[in-house]
């Protein structure tokens, strides 16, 4: 499970790198992906040993950031003067813990840069502080046996004219549902004037004058209208006419989705992040 996504900016370098952190609790380990934007260059994954990390962690600091962060969710919430619920404090918790293990992490992420090359490029190295009870490298561990480790590559930027032509198909099914609104208005009124013939469903011949006021909801008026409007909306909804346009605009819309690059681009997106999410679990 992905538990970090962001940047940092080295400095020194001047370099930006983009960094994911995936954490493997069945594994006691955490898998740290990075990227650097500015040379254009994946760095090699690192593996950390997340149960010897945890250990490190003051147990005051983290009561302190619990304190503070439930004070400001309430804020964020508009719950002050209630106490959290469990699911409300166990996001709470979970939001610090991942916050304390990722923030552990980006402190000792430095670059180093290599000896054998004359561009003065960098790698990417975990290293450890003057106050750490571990010295270098003892948090770095072998591969425990995922099968597939994630990566991170150079992002897609962003095609304007496929967002273009994404909006101009929203706007063009927001239109047709507009349109079928309308519609649904007209085949109402039908079905009031229908009714207003028929003296509002009154069955005193009369009253067979016509009712303007006469609501064409199937769930008011006497119970003689009440049938009788059923009656018309159930004949009109399985009239051969709406079932023609029902099976149109189904037919329409299938061959607009299967014809789409947008629509395929995000199945096919929302497809590979659910295979990473379950290879990273």
């Amino acid at each position: 499970e992905m538990i970090y996504e962001g940047t940092k900016l080295f400095w020194r370098t001047h370099e930006k790198i983009d960094i994911q952190m995936h954490e493997y609790v069945q594994l006691h380990c955490l898998v740290v992906c990075a990227y650097n934007a500015t040379r254009d260059v994946t760095q090699p994954t690192l593996i950390l040993d997340k149960t010897k990390i945890e250990d490190t962690v003051d147990d005051d600091a983290v009561q302190a950031q619990l304190k503070a962060q439930r004070e400001e969710y309430a804020l964020r919430k508009a719950i002050v003067g209630r106490p959290l619920s469990a699911e409300e404090d166990e996001e709470v918790a979970e939001g610090v813990r991942r916050g304390i293990l990722s923030n552990y992490v980006l402190l000792r992420l430095q670059q180093k840069e290599l000896p054998e090359t004359s561009d003065g490029a960098c790698d990417l190295k975990f290293v450890t502080l003057s106050l750490d009870q571990y010295a270098d490298g003892e948090l770095i561990i072998e591969n425990p046996g995922i099968t597939e480790l994630p990566t991170l590559s150079k992002k897609d930027k962003v095609d304007m004219a496929q967002f273009q032509r994404m909006s101009v198909e929203i706007r063009k099914t927001a239109g047709e549902l507009s349109a079928l609104s309308k519609s649904a208005e007209k085949m109402s009124a039908i079905v009031s004037a229908s009714m207003n013939a028929f003296g509002g469903g009154n069955p005193d011949p009369g009253h067979f004058a016509g009712i303007s006021a006469l609501n064409v909801t199937t769930k008011s008026g006497s119970q003689f209208s009440i049938e009788t409007k059923k009656k018309v909306m159930r004949a009109i909804l399985s009239s051969d006419v709406i079932k023609d346009i029902r099976k149109r605009k189904v037919a329409e819309m299938k061959a607009r989705l299967e014809s789409s690059v947008t629509y395929k681009a995000l199945c096919e997106e929302i497809k590979a992040r659910y295979a990473a999410e379950a290879e990273a679990e």
